[in-house]
């Protein structure tokens, strides 16, 4: 049994620190807690009980007319207060002139001298009480001034006072075993310091008997003694004497004792069944209810309706298990024979004791198994007992509904929205703005708080920098963008139709329409109203609904004309009170003043029928008020009801079903202007009245008077309800274009809205903010376009970066990176755009890459683009070596066998070939069909070369890092008309130390200026100083004729002809009849690489031609280089079998190994095979090459 016991405490000027008592008993538990609350602090009682009030009154008293009292209250530092109540009194010696005296009342809360709250009820007439309140809004005490005003009026007899209350509150058990307690001396519970004036304790509970003195109960509620003390106990019957005086013999007897009677095998007043008696309550006769069985434990115990929240578990008598719940008696197992229960509903039962309020499920396996009552404590006692199972905070529970969670507050619940942050986090989930993210019961719920750590998507939380799992949103900064998606959710709740919703069909005539579903804004008028004194959500009829419980809960909507109706109107909603109906007045709405112009108030008031209600439509103009009710039976689920004012004819409706109306309601209708609506609470001069107390949904306000059906369509929409217009409220996520950008600061990069409405990371912040395609048809698996930043290049090949999360697939620009091998099907990316790129090689094909142009020729993979173009870094050791060189730059390879390579676009030849085109183009002028042209080194075609030892050794000059032979390869052409020649150079060819034409051994020609009048310009120009001479300053190249001039011509035009004509006739040879891929020793892909033509032999006599090259340090294999040489003989008569001829050694008269050679009456091909360049494998190439051009010239 709980119950309450109320201390009014009354002090001059102190206010004290709450203390507690705490008791214990066998069987069912109950707690004595003394809580002190200053200014009417309503502290969450801990324990289950009856609230025990504890009030301290200051009081101050003024008589005579016309004195205004002032009173003036400072309270302690340490205390919270919420509110402060107070009340104005008066009294006047004749009470004929009490309707003459008018008085108000205005009282203001400082702090600091600046006042934060106040309140003023002017105008009461008469004599008696003004009651009121003014907010607090939970200040502490420290600076707080409360100051009270008070005017009465001209009469000057009688006296009057005002009085500030200060209640406490507080939750206690008390048993019967303990008979009269001793709670403590007032002094010690207040913590008082004798600046009292009088103290009062009180309950409000029948149940309880609270007084003063010693254990003798006596009815002394009111003392000025602080040390006198407090005593309780319970005393269920009414007969003032504690039940521990009267419950002895039943309880001797094993039985159990309740309000008087004694539940036992024998001897008591019932043995097994269902019992109900009355007993008079402050003298009304009160029906009790109640179950007499046995427990599993074969004792007798009675199992009480209003034995709230404790559930009995009566395993042999009547075999069922039974939970008390106020005004219901609910079996969880099969329904017992005697009757006076109701079958445990499938939706949680919230049972409210005192101010707290607990959810219970029944478990049953079977319908003939006996169930288990399961309890929702939160965290707070739990009120079972040994006949149910208690869960906590954080507990779950799954039904066919779908999933409960165990909220702190003791409710079960699907939604934790409303509910605390301990609430959602212990349930497994993320508390966030508010809200609870991820509980089953919002599969679809979306929201955000800026700046918050994440936000909450589709149901599931998303920290800050996570995608959802298809990547179509981002959460940053507790925001939700979406990548060119937007409005796909509405902020907080779906408020998308639900399936199987009616149709309004009161477009045109509905006023206003508050849903609860999260929101306060109406869905007609997008009015807001206001949530005052703890007014919440929770899960409502038609999704969530009003949660009005709270003391003084209700909502507040500003006037408008629209809800001034004096004509015909409807207002219906969805209500229920999850515990006991509270009794009193309970206002659903009202717009207007019930003591003053109120246009219309639609409330329940109290039957005179036992356990019965009244639908109630109140209106006031004037001094006349009308109103008209229709009894109903309400219980603790769900019902609908509606009111209709036709005329003067008011309708009721409950759960679709029209109801007799008590009468007419003929007024004059008058508007409310300046007057808030109000739902759940109606108002008057002094404050707010009649507060619900319990749930609302789906509150409608319509300016006609609907039918009778439309009232049942709206009851028979149930869960679904009403369809929901389209709405104005926030829609998430936010929308970001393709390739937006949102940056995430420099250790996490940026994000970028990609294609496919997919975000991406760039983790290194480069700025995807450009939408890039790729420059070549589209491939299996490729996307044509993503983001890129605006000089890189996108790749069609999404994957995974660094972290797995997402793909970039951007090429960074390769003009600025050291990355000139990488290509995607030719294309290269240079400034942020595609490219096609011929594949390049380096001059032995030892690797391969790419060159930003086309003209370029590669040096070195592993060298610098910022070096590209500037040959002389090739040598250095302090830069970077070029990647690229440009068509006609050229480099001395000291360690080469030609000696240097030269770009010739895009393709590395030599400067040797140049100079062998322009001989044959001399030749092909002077003698076209008879010379001898020899390319080779100074040893293979002078007759004397060691005359040029000074210039030829490998270190004879120097590049400026270091040692280089001063001339390369010559070329000797041999003509009827004499010998030409001509070479390339390393250094300067006016170099003063030491100058090719100061040769004395070689041309001797002085001073070595004589070819200065040549060192610019393009091509070759004719030296002054020898007009033999001819000096080319781009290659560095001289030219020695005899006679004639060297004339300019088309190098393609000569290469096509003299060199590259032959080198295809060796191609087909090769190829036809050699190449096989298959087989590594013949594979002679390398043939089509021929380039350099370092060396070359070519001669005519008439119709007989002669063509040799020689390739050397070619890259055959990754890990093989090799020389080979090709010899064309057309015309030239050798014999019946030229090749054993032309390929048996002098000395053993024996075949070249190694040797491919093919014949026909007009063309000998000649081909060596390849060698390997190696110490333990000298090459023998060069002895072949010495021979073949040594003992082969035409006509010999």
């Amino acid at each position: 049994m709980y119950f309450s016991v109320c201390f009014q405490y009354i002090v001059s000027n102190k206010l004290f620190k709450p203390q507690r008592t705490r008791f214990r008993q066998r069987g069912v538990e109950m707690r004595l807690l003394v809580l002190v609350s200053v200014l009417s602090l309503l502290v969450a009682p801990l324990v289950l009980g009856i609230p025990v009030e504890i009030k301290i009154n200051e009081v101050y008293r003024t008589s005579g007319g016309g004195i205004s009292a002032i009173i003036n209250y400072t309270p302690e530092s340490d205390k919270t207060f919420s509110w402060v109540n107070f009340s104005a009194q008066l009294r006047h010696g004749q009470s004929k002139h009490c309707n003459d005296i008018s008085h108000s009342v205005t009282t203001t809360v400082y702090n600091n001298i600046v006042p934060v709250d106040s309140g003023t009820w002017p105008g009461y007439w008469g004599c008696g009480a003004i009651p009121g309140n003014v907010t607090l809004n939970n200040r502490t005490g420290d600076n707080i001034h409360i100051r009270a005003d008070t005017h009465f009026g001209t009469q000057s007899s009688g006296f009057h006072w005002i009085e500030i209350h200060m209640p406490f509150f507080a939750q206690v058990e008390l048993t019967r075993e303990d008979g009269a307690k001793p709670l403590g001396e007032v002094g010690f519970l207040v913590s008082t310091d004798g600046d009292s004036d009088r103290f009062q304790v009180s309950s409000d509970d029948p149940d309880v008997m609270v007084w003063l003195g010693d254990q003798t109960p006596s009815t002394l509620r009111e003392t000025k003694d602080e040390t006198m003390d407090v005593y309780a106990c319970l005393d269920t019957n009414f007969n003032k004497i504690c039940d521990s005086q009267e419950d002895d013999a039943c309880l001797n007897n094993n039985g159990d004792w309740y309000r008087g009677k004694c539940c036992a095998a024998s001897g008591g007043d019932y043995t097994c069944g269902f019992q109900s008696f009355q007993l008079v309550v402050n003298g009304q006769p009160t029906p009790f209810e109640a179950w007499c069985g046995q427990n599993n434990e074969s004792k007798f115990e009675w199992a009480a309706k209003d034995d709230k929240g404790v559930a009995h578990k009566l395993t042999t008598c009547p075999g069922t298990t039974m939970l008390g719940g106020g005004t219901q008696l609910y079996h969880c197992g099969p329904a017992p024979d005697g009757g006076g229960t109701v079958t445990f509903p499938s939706n949680p039962v919230d049972i409210r004791s005192g101010s707290k309020t607990h959810s219970y499920f029944c478990n049953i396996s079977s319908a003939s198994s006996i169930g288990t009552v399961l309890e929702c404590a939160g965290s707070g006692v739990k009120w079972a007992g040994k006949g149910g199972s208690s869960y906590t905070t954080g507990a779950k529970y799954g039904t066919s509904a779908g999933t409960f969670y165990c909220a702190e507050d003791g409710i079960f619940t699907r939604d934790l929205d409303n509910k605390s942050a301990l609430s959602c986090t212990l349930s497994g989930f993320t508390h966030l703005g508010g809200r609870c993210c991820s509980e089953a019961d919002d599969p679809g719920e979306s929201y955000e708080t800026t700046g918050a750590n994440g936000a909450c998507w589709n149901g599931t939380y998303l920290p800050n920098g996570q995608f959802s799992a298809n990547k179509q949103v981002f959460a940053t900064s507790g925001t939700l963008q979406g990548c060119e998606i937007e409005n796909l959710l509405p902020d907080v709740n779906n408020l998308l139709p639900v399936p199987g919703c009616l149709n309004d069909p009161f477009l045109n005539s509905t006023v206003r329409w508050w849903t609860g579903d999260g929101s306060a804004t109406d869905l007609e008028a997008s009015q807001t109203a206001t949530l005052v004194a703890g007014a919440a959500y929770t899960t409502g009829k038609v999704k969530s609904a009003f949660d009005l419980r709270p003391a003084g809960a209700h909502l507040s909507a500003s006037d408008a004309s629209a809800l001034n109706i004096v004509g015909d109107m409807t207002v219906d909603a969805w209500i229920r009170f999850p515990t006991d109906y509270p009794g009193g007045n309970r206002t659903i709405v009202s717009k207007g003043q019930s003591d003053g112009a109120l246009t219309y108030e639609f409330l329940i008031i109290p039957s005179p029928t036992a356990g019965k209600q009244r639908l109630a439509f109140k209106a006031r103009a004037g001094t006349t008020e009308r109103l008209v009710w229709a009894e109903i039976d309400l219980d603790t689920q769900w019902h609908h009801v509606a009111a209709t004012r036709r005329g003067s004819q008011i309708e009721f409706y409950f759960d679709g079903v029209e109801l007799d109306a008590s009468g007419s309601f003929s007024i004059t209708e008058v508007a409310s202007p300046g007057l808030p609506l109000l739902i759940g609470a109606s108002t008057r001069t002094a404050g707010i009245f009649n507060t619900f107390g319990g749930l609302i949904d789906e509150l409608e306000i319509f300016n006609v008077a609907v039918n009778d059906n439309d009232v049942q369509d709206i009851y028979d929409s149930g869960t679904a309800g009403k369809c929901k217009p389209p709405v104005s409220t926030p829609t998430l996520p936010h929308y970001n274009g393709l390739c937006s950008v949102i940056p995430l600061g420099t250790a996490s990069g940026d994000a970028f809205c990609g294609t496919n409405n997919t975000w991406g990371i760039d983790l290194k912040a480069t700025g995807k903010a450009f939408l890039k395609s790729i420059g070549w048809p589209l491939g299996t698996g490729e996307l044509p376009q993503n983001c890129c930043n605006a000089t890189s290049c996108w790749t069609g090949q999404p994957g995974l970066n660094a972290l797995g999360k997402i793909y970039d697939g951007c090429q960074n620009d390769q003009l600025q990176i050291n990355d000139p091998e990488t290509n995607y099907q030719g294309y290269r990316c240079e400034g942020g755009n595609w490219i096609k790129r011929t594949k390049r090689y380096t001059w032995d094909y030892s690797a391969s890459g790419y060159c930003p142009t086309e003209t370029q020729c590669l040096v070195s993979p592993s060298g610098n683009a910022t070096s590209n173009n500037e040959p002389g870094l090739y040598y250095s050791t302090s830069q970077p070596q070029p990647q690229c060189i440009e068509s006609g730059q050229y480099l001395t390879k000291y360690t080469s066998p030609q000696g240097e390579y030269y770009c010739e676009s895009g393709i590395w030849s030599t400067r040797t070939k140049q100079i062998a085109l322009h001989l044959l183009n001399y030749t092909n002028e002077i003698s076209p069909t008879e010379y001898r042209l020899f390319c080779g080194t100074a040893h293979e075609t002078l007759n004397q070369p060691a005359v040029l030892s000074n210039y030829i050794s490998s270190t004879s000059c120097s590049n400026g890092t270091r040692g280089v032979p001063c001339v390369n390869n010559f070329c000797v052409l041999e003509t009827p008309q004499g010998i030409a020649w001509g070479v390339s150079l390393n250094n300067r060819v006016n170099d003063e130390s030491k100058s090719f034409l100061s040769n004395p051994q070689g041309l001797n020609i002085n001073p070595p200026t004589a070819c200065d009048n040549a060192l610019s310009g393009t091509g070759y120009t004719q030296c002054s100083g020898d007009e033999r001479l001819w000096y080319n300053p781009e290659l560095n190249s001289l030219l020695f004729i005899p006679a004639g001039e060297v004339k300019p011509f088309s190098l393609l035009d000569f290469f096509e002809g003299f060199i590259e004509a032959p080198l295809d006739t060796l191609k087909d040879f090769v190829f036809d009849r050699l190449h096989n891929p298959d087989s590594p020793g013949n594979d002679f892909s390398f043939f089509n690489n021929t380039h350099a033509f370092g060396k070359i032999y070519a001669a005519r006599e008439g119709s007989q031609r002669i063509f040799a090259f020689y390739e050397q340090n070619i890259q055959v294999t990754e890990s093989k280089k090799a020389d080979y040489l090709g010899i064309l003989y057309e015309n030239v008569d050798l014999g019946s079998d030229p090749c054993t001829t032309l390929l048996k050694t002098d000395i053993t008269n024996a075949p070249r190994a190694g040797v491919a050679c093919s014949s026909t009456p007009n063309q000998i091909n000649i081909i060596t095979d390849v060698h390997q360049i190696s110490p333990s494998a000298p090459n023998t190439i060069n002895a072949v090459w010495r021979d073949l051009t040594a003992k082969l010239r035409p006509g010999e």
